[in-house]
């Protein structure tokens, strides 16, 4: 669990692995014209994707705002991961 996506990068780059990464911090964009994300975060996804190093990872557009306290086009979200263990 990280609080920013950036962490993808830094597991690429040091050769790391994990299973699986939780992560947040963008809130999904904040500001979605024409289904792009305009501003900072745009290179990052949002929900759930697999990644050779990381596994599976995801990002949570959250609750809140910063800079700014507007969302368009990007509801806030709060996000319920089940685990099972086989």
């Amino acid at each position: 669990m990280a609080h920013s996506p950036n962490i993808i990068s830094l597991i690429h780059n040091e050769g790391l692995k994990a299973d699986l990464l939780l992560t947040g911090h963008t809130h999904g964009g904040q500001v979605r014209l024409f289904n792009r994300t305009v501003g900072a975060y745009k290179h990052f996804h949002v929900g759930q994707k697999d990644d050779q190093s990381v596994g599976v990872f995801g990002i949570s557009r959250g609750l809140g705002t910063s800079r700014l306290p507007i969302r368009l086009n990007c509801f806030p979200e709060i996000t319920v991961y089940a685990i099972n263990q086989s």
